[in-house]
Formats: structure tokens, C-alpha cells, sequence
């Protein structure tokens, strides 16, 4: 995450997950670990310029061997969802097909981001406010997202115990 969101949105699947007996870590793409260790993954990453994060595509890429043995799911928040229609949703999945290169998922939640411009860098900043002129907003679905995180825990966790 760039501006905290997706790591905010990571928190509460996290959360859901916990309500329902997992265990979590949250970890970032740089960090070493060992997939080996869990029943389960899910990659969140933010939008910028219609493109996953490049720490993003890069873990799934460095580690599409281990992901392919555990149930793993994608989410994308992006602010192109803002506006939830059939033709902003079939934009949106298209965000998501670098990762698939690399990620079979079981599941891809597709989430309207936040757009908070005091978390930004200036070059950031002035893009999303000159130059696509993105409004400022949190438009998230949280009752949306919490609804992924059960379906999660139900198609992958609790299918397997």
C-alpha cells in the first residue's frame, strides 16, 4: 500500500478471518517469507494507473510456485469502482489479469478504493488532482469487503477443515 488503504482493507479481512478462528499475518510484498506455513493467501494491492503495484506483480511473480499449491484469492481496490457499474467492474478485472499471469485465484474481490490526498507525495498528489482529477473520498463497501473475507474463510478454510 502507498497511501495506508489497502493496508487498512487488509486489516479488516484480516479481522473477519480472525472472527472466524483463523490465525493471520499481514505481511508486505518485500518481506521474506515462507508460504510453506499457510492453508491460505490473499493479495491485496491498490490501482495506480490501471496497474497493480509493482511490489505486487513482483511477489506474485517470485512466488507463483508456492501460491499454485495454496488456495490463494486477489483483491484491487481502485476508485475506477466508485461508481459500481457492469462496465467500471469489466475495467476493473482487467486490473487484475498481470497478477493472474502468475496466481490461479480461487476468488477476486474487485473493491472502490480511497482517494485521501494527504497521504500522497506531491508528484502523486498533483496527478490525482490536475491531471485525472480524482475527488478526494474513502469510497469503500465495507460491508462488501467483509462479505469476500467470509467467502473466503468459507471456500477455503473451512472446506478444508
Amino acid at each position: 500500500t502507498k497511501a495506508g488503504s489497502t493496508r487498512e482493507t487488509a486489516d479488516s479481512i484480516a479481522k473477519a478471518l480472525i472472527n472466524n478462528g483463523c490465525s493471520v499475518d499481514i505481511c508486505t510484498p518485500t518481506e521474506p517469507i515462507n508460504l510453506k506455513k499457510y492453508q491460505g493467501v490473499i493479495i491485496g494491492s491498490a490501482i495506480r494507473m490501471g496497474q497493480v503495484l509493482p511490489d505486487i506483480k513482483k511477489f506474485a511473480q517470485n512466488n507463483s510456485a508456492e501460491l499454485s499449491k495454496i488456495p490463494t484469492s486477489i483483491y484491487i481496490l481502485c476508485t475506477t469502482l466508485k461508481h459500481d457499474t457492469p462496465e467500471n467492474r469489466a475495467t476493473a478485472q482487467t486490473y487484475v489479469n498481470p497478477l493472474k499471469e502468475y496466481v490461479s485465484p480461487v476468488s477476486i474481490g474487485l473493491f472502490a478504493g480511497k482517494m485521501d490526498y494527504s497521504k500522497l507525495k506531491f508528484f502523486a498528489r498533483f496527478a490525482a488532482k490536475r491531471m485525472v482529477k480524482e475527488p478526494e473520498g474513502d469510497y469503500r463497501d465495507w460491508p462488501q469487503i467483509h462479505n469476500f473475507a467470509n467467502n473466503y474463510y468459507r471456500l477455503v478454510i473451512e472446506s478444508h477443515t
